[in-house]
């Protein structure tokens, strides 16, 4: 029996940049349309999120949360365990972020430099659409 591919075309991700005054941090949103037509399915987005190497970044990192398990955590607390695996893991310099996620879904940082959305059910084309946001101080 033969499987046809999954058809992943015309995938449309639009970006928009907001400046909230009243945490002083930038929101970055993403919406990811994949349209009724494909067959295939989009189980993840990854922003790109690292920063030169010994860059600095001078802001206050715990307003920056991430949603994990049952509570959510900073990013500093993320970035501690993190830095604990540290010969394990050789993460990469980021910039600090926090993300906030559509119910279902989950986010995260990954040593690699990019935050993370996850869902198990994926975006299809009956779906059709999700949007994720990333908040930084730069």
């Amino acid at each position: 029996m033969v499987v046809p591919l999954p058809i992943l075309d015309n995938v449309q991700v639009d970006a928009a940049v907001v400046f909230n005054s009243g945490t002083g941090l930038y929101e970055y949103e993403y919406t990811v349309t994949n349209p009724d037509t494909n067959t295939g399915m989009i189980s993840s987005i990854e922003v790109g999120i690292t920063r030169p190497k010994g860059g600095s970044v001078f802001y206050d990192t715990e307003e920056l949360s991430l949603p994990y398990g049952a509570t959510d955590k900073t990013y500093g607390q993320i970035e501690t365990f993190g830095n604990s695996l540290q010969g394990l893991i050789n993460p990469v310099d980021m910039i600090p972020v926090g993300v906030e996620t559509p119910k279902g879904w989950w986010g995260s940082i990954a040593a690699s430099g990019y935050a993370m959305f996850n869902h198990s059910s994926r975006i299809t084309g009956s779906v059709g659409r999700i949007g994720v946001i990333v908040k930084s101080g730069v």
